[in-house]
């Protein structure tokens, strides 16, 4: 075993640059990684699997594809710019008028929904507009789809062919997750799917996926990616939004109670396809400060072929400005049942996953450190992006060029939540010659890329020496 002192220098020195990948030359705004087609051999510890395409978007609305071959931590890569082409078919155009705010990959063999159920509803309240059922549908093949500031989300196929656009939002599109829905039933179907990269989504396998958005026009919408259709539109967010997927809530089980009835929270929707989603806002200007800004928690439901419900979206839980800042990212870990949020105020919060209040501020050391040169308060580094790494690692990304990791020694869904807070570790910062604007894990666990100003870092993590 490692010796207590290594062990303590490990926790500032878990990841070490491995390679850098360079796009089109303009700031690299977002990332996400797709599969080979179809998916092939399992990851060992260190090794990518062969095929593996880092899908980066840049600032002037450039996509680019690096392609991983046969590589550890240490080999090389592939680079392609546009590799869709600058026009795609269908009237669909390859390149996009604006930066590319947000990427999120495709998983290979998720179902996705059919039908036209929908619901239009406000902060805290549902309506219905059901107009048909929302069953299970079209299996998707991979690919991966992007978030621009044209207020457009566009889907690409596993070969970066475009397949269609997704219209609704009026502003800058800023987060992308995946909602996994189950169904109501004890004996329905739908054990839940990993959210692929980028922004989350529910953990688990098998469950129905709909694409959730945020974006700076106050709204939050849930998609039917098989057919293009909004199901729901979540208003009244204070500025923008961003999204992250919920594990589902379980099924109902009979009670033998009143006939059989179960103790579903609606009994009316048994049957019915659930989910859960949180959404973060950014908060709205008011006397020199920015107020306001919130996470809230959803229930959804969609009506299925057999249970022809009413679809619903309610907002069951509102946490407000526990943040000193506008919240500019969330993200969920399955393993822990947190949730983390990033601000403006150079913090991040774990959350309890089921009632959003913070556990624990995970703090950046520039704001440790409190004063900066000549005696001036510094003022705090704007966090950009956050992300759960994995085996109870969570890190940041800023404005300032750093990337900061913490780590916690109860990163398993047998520790509690306040466990995983109480037990993170002196963080490891990373230094970026420009803004650090997003960071996503690699599906391996122990690596991971963040994009820059005009170049993509992949991170390895370093294995202690010593370690039995």
């Amino acid at each position: 075993m490692a010796s207590n002192s290594e062990s303590s220098n490990d926790h500032h020195n878990m990841y070490v640059l491995s390679q850098t990948l360079h796009g089109d030359g303009s700031p690299i705004r977002s990332l996400t990684t797709i599969p080979p087609s179809p998916p092939t051999s399992s990851y060992s510890s260190t090794d990518f699997t062969t095929g593996y395409q880092l899908v980066s978007g840049s600032g002037d609305g450039l996509l680019s594809s690096h392609t991983l071959e046969v590589i550890s931590a240490y080999g090389v890569a592939r680079t392609s710019i546009q590799p869709g082409g600058a026009e795609g078919g269908g009237g669909v155009a390859g390149r996009h008028p604006h930066q590319i705010g947000v990427l999120l990959s495709i998983p290979y063999g998720s179902s996705t929904a059919s039908g036209s159920a929908t619901a239009a509803v406000g902060s805290g309240a549902s309506s219905a507009g059901d107009s048909g059922a929302a069953g299970f549908g079209k299996t998707m093949e991979g690919g991966y789809i992007t978030g621009c500031r044209d207020g457009i989300i566009r889907i690409f196929g596993p070969d970066h062919g475009p397949i269609r656009e997704l219209n609704g939002h009026t502003n800058q599109v800023t987060s992308l997750a995946w909602l996994e829905l189950s169904s109501s039933s004890a004996s329905g179907s739908g054990s839940g799917s990993d959210g692929g990269s980028g922004s989350g989504g529910g953990g688990g396998s098998g469950g129905l996926l709909l694409l959730a958005s945020g974006s700076w026009d106050g709204t939050a919408r849930i998609w039917n990616v098989a057919t293009g259709t909004c199901l729901a539109t979540l208003d009244n967010h204070e500025n923008g939004v961003s999204v992250v997927g919920l594990p589902p809530p379980p099924p109902a089980v009979p009670t033998g109670n009143d006939g059989g009835a179960d103790t579903a929270e609606s009994p009316s929707s048994s049957s019915s396809l659930r989910g859960r989603l949180a959404t973060t806002s950014a908060g709205v200007a008011a006397n020199n400060t920015i107020r306001n800004h919130r996470v809230r928690l959803w229930d959804i439901t969609l009506p299925t072929p057999s249970s022809p419900v009413a679809s619903s979206v309610i907002c069951r839980r509102t946490v407000s400005n526990d943040h000193d800042g506008p919240i500019r990212a969330v993200d969920y870990d399955p393993e822990t049942h947190v949730i983390v949020t990033a601000s403006n105020d150079g913090t991040v919060k774990v959350r309890d996953g089921d009632t959003a209040e913070c556990i624990a501020t995970l703090t950046h050391p520039a704001m440790v450190r409190g004063v900066g040169g000549g005696g001036q308060q510094q003022q705090p580094p704007l966090l950009l992006d956050v992300a759960v790494l994995g085996g109870g690692k969570y890190a940041a990304t800023a404005e300032d060029g750093t990337v900061v990791i913490w780590s916690s020694s109860h990163g398993t869904t047998t520790a509690s939540s306040a466990a995983v807070a109480a037990a993170v570790t002196e963080p490891q910062v990373l230094e970026q010659p420009g803004s650090v604007w997003t960071i996503i894990p690699l599906p391996n666990g122990r690596c991971h890329w963040m994009s820059g100003w005009d170049r993509t870092d992949l991170h390895a993590e370093r294995r202690p020496q010593g370690e039995c």
